[in-house]
């Protein structure tokens, strides 16, 4: 594959990890109707699905080794934001919210928009991480 679909499917996965973990805070009491869990028992679903997506060690090891070059290894800290918004508009067509009491949790929003400004910052680091530690070990080879 090109460094071009490289670099689209590491911003496509980073993009489809904070989708699955926003969108299972905001419609909390929609899937929790619809699936029949209760909310603490959604809420522990959501904090393992939001843990598992922000492992850092694999987010740098993906981008490691399906990125050989550094400066292309940065481009999906700033190409993740397109995809988001295009998965996160397409999860809201396909899943509407078809009664008037499923309303958004609004103040999710405010995390979530807290954590969309973080989030560069956190995968630029894990980013480097990786590329150091690729480069400590080509040093020894």
């Amino acid at each position: 594959m090109s460094q071009f679909g490289y670099v689209n499917m590491v911003s496509a996965i980073y993009a489809v990890f904070f989708v699955l973990g926003g969108g299972l805070l905001v419609r909390g009491s929609q899937l929790s109707e619809e699936t029949g869990l209760t909310l603490d028992q959604l809420t522990y679903f959501t904090l393992i699905i939001l843990f598992i997506s922000f492992i850092g060690i694999l987010i740098g090891y993906i981008a490691n080794k399906s990125l050989k070059n550094s400066y292309t290894s940065y481009v999906p800290v700033i190409l993740w934001f397109p995809y988001f918004l295009s998965f996160a508009l397409s999860a809201g067509t396909l899943f509407p919210s078809t009664h008037p009491h499923d309303d958004d949790n609004y103040a999710i929003g405010f995390i979530l928009l807290f954590a969309s400004i973080l989030s560069p910052f956190f995968l630029a680091m894990c980013i480097s991480i990786g590329i150091l530690k690729r480069d400590k070990e080509q040093k020894w080879i």
